[in-house]
Order: structure tokens, then sequence, then C-alpha cells
């Protein structure tokens, strides 16, 4: 690897740090990745004529992240709550129009209005008013989504000393970090291990679809995934190349070796 490359690859790696939620992590263990992101900056280089580490952060950010597996999800927000619908006037609550008789124009109404309260509504007159397990269904949901936003998990949980199933040999540690922990903290750990860091355009991770919808979303970015595709196959041939030379030079040196033990 020559050392532009180099360059490249830990600056487009030291962007990525600056991208939040971004798996840096896990990107710095898949080679695919480093060397899809690499192609990628400098494709990218190639088309502004100089690094900006900002703006290559934004173009990643805002163009490519949604079509990697490289980013965790952000905490789930809470869901909007339901409105209590008034008439100002009188103070009257507003008819539940799921409930019979049917309003359908009432229906559509709130559907486009409030979705929150049209889901409430509609949970209501299914179950007949509102119930005891409606009311611990809502609050167990709640629990879940803020245990899940307490998970922490970052390049120092992404070891297989701390995520035991990044190693899927280890069924024993599996089955103890199981027992031991929340199963939300299971799920999460799983699921870190099993999403690697992956890139539409490197050839071990290809997925046209992806680069389809990169190229319709927008041109430019388009145009710099092709033109990453292009850096690497070019770099995939010339460490083809070096390798063969490499090898050849050390099949000489064997042959030079065996020639003059066989001369003793």
């Amino acid at each position: 690897m020559d050392e532009q490359r180099k360059d490249t690859r830990d600056r487009v790696l030291a962007v990525l740090r600056l991208i939040p939620n971004s798996r840096w992590w896990a990107a710095t263990k898949s080679e695919a990745a480093v060397f899809g992101l690499t192609s990628l900056a400098a494709a990218w280089v190639k088309h502004e004529g100089k690094f900006s580490a900002e703006k290559l952060r934004e173009f990643i950010e805002q163009k490519i992240a949604p079509h990697c597996s490289g980013w965790q999800e952000l905490p789930e927000a809470p869901p909007p709550a339901p409105r209590d619908w008034r008439d100002e006037a009188t103070g009257e609550v507003a008819r539940n129009p799921w409930t019979d008789p049917p309003d359908l124009a009432s229906q559509a109404a709130i559907l486009a209005m409030d979705p929150a309260t049209a889901k409430h509504l509609q949970r209501l007159a299914k179950d007949g008013g509102y119930t005891f397990a409606y009311a611990k269904e809502l609050r167990d949901a709640e629990e879940q989504r803020q245990k899940r936003a307490q998970i922490r998990y970052g390049a120092e949980e992404h070891t297989p000393d701390k995520n035991v199933f990044l190693d899927p040999n280890n069924i024993k540690a599996h089955a103890a970090f199981t027992r031991e922990n929340d199963p939300l903290v299971v799920e999460r750990y799983r699921q870190e291990a099993a999403t690697p860091f992956s890139c539409p355009w490197t050839a071990a991770t290809f997925h046209l679809g992806a680069i389809g919808q990169i190229d319709r979303n927008d041109r430019t970015a388009g145009g710099i995934v092709r033109a990453a595709q292009k850096i690497e196959e070019a770099w995939r041939k010339s460490d083809l190349e070096e390798a063969r030379r490499a090898e050849e030079e050390a099949a000489g040196k064997r042959r030079a070796a065996e020639a003059l033990l066989q001369a003793r």
C-alpha cells in the first residue's frame, strides 16, 4: 500500500469518528469496510480537488450513511402523547369516530391532523374503552424504550471479551451472557455482533440497489461512488500484482537457498 492510500485511509477513519452514532469500531475490524471507505474518500477528494474533514464528514453522513450498515440507530424517542381534543367554547370532548356509529369523515380528519391520537382512539374503540390491560401495555412499552436507550455500546464493548457473540464458537460464553443479562442487552449485543460495517460499492459487500438509490437521491454522490468502485478495482489489481511479485521473489530466494544446501 502506497503512502497516499495510507494517508487517505487514516483520514477517512478519523472522519468516521466525528459522525454521531457511527460504528467506526466495527469498520476498523473489517478489511472490506476500510477498503471501501478509503476508495470513497479518494474519489471524493478527486472530485472536490482537496481534502476537508468537515466537508467529507457532511458528505458521508448526509449522502452515504443511510445506505451503509455502519450506523447505530438513534435512541428511540418517546412516542407522541394522544391529545384531548375539546370544543374551546363548551369544553365538550370530541367523539371517538371509531365507535358506533362510525364517522368516516372524522376518522380521516384525525388521522391527518393527529396520527398518535387516532391510534389511541382506535385502540379505545377496539377495547370498548380505556382498560387496565392497555394501560399496562403503554407502561411496559415505555419501560422497554428507556432500558434500550440506557444500553451503552461502543468501541470498548466491541471486543470478544466484552461481547462474547463476536466469537461464534464460544457457545458456553453465549449461554452464560444470556443467562446473566437483561434480554434487551443480549439482543443489542447479538445485533452488534451480527451487523458488520458494510459499504454497498465495495466488492465484498456489493449492493446494486443501494448504489442506484444513492444515484437517484444525488447524482453527484452517485458519480463519486462509481468512481470509488473504479479506484478500488485499480487498487485490488495493484495489490494482486504486488503480491505476485513478492511471491515470485520469495520463491526465487527459496530456490537459491535450496540450491546452496544441495551444493554442500
